[in-house]
């Protein structure tokens, strides 16, 4: 559902002149999530994308759970849930492009889906997450 809201208000800001321009600022924020209790043998099964045993047949069991959030260490701090990962338009200050993720996987891996083509100014600000020839080769292929 939040695609589909999130498309409806992108049209929205279309059909009134709002376009992206002005550059673009890609960022990700950690969303903490209450730590999970998991013995070694469930937190195994879920890395590997399997149900732990027993909890299909307990629903309730099954709610309290979130199966999808990840461990990550920052700043030697063990943190756990998911990134926020945004691409903001510099010019309204309102956030275009976005992507959830588990928190293990690196910013660098949705700069690709969270750059937006249609904005009409170049410039790209990012941390330095998104550094590297590689990125700089992305950025290029993009016309940014």
């Amino acid at each position: 559902m939040i695609e589909e809201l999130f498309e409806k208000f992108e049209s929205y800001l279309r059909s009134h002149g709002l376009e992206a321009r002005g550059g673009q600022i890609i960022d990700a924020t950690l969303v903490p999530v209450p730590r999970q209790r998991n013995s070694r043998e469930d937190n195994k099964e879920i890395k590997e994308n399997r149900m732990p045993e027993g909890l299909e047949e307990n629903p309730n069991r099954l709610r309290q759970r979130d199966l999808d959030a990840r461990w990550i260490k920052k700043n030697g701090i063990n943190r756990y849930g998911y990134k926020n990962n945004i691409c903001i338009d510099v010019e309204h200050g309102l956030i275009r492009r976005y992507a959830v993720t588990p928190a293990n996987i690196h910013n660098s891996q949705m700069l690709p889906m969270l750059l937006d083509p249609e904005n009409t100014n170049d410039y790209v600000w990012a941390d330095s997450a998104y550094a590297g020839e590689c990125f700089e080769n992305l950025l290029n292929l993009g016309g940014f």
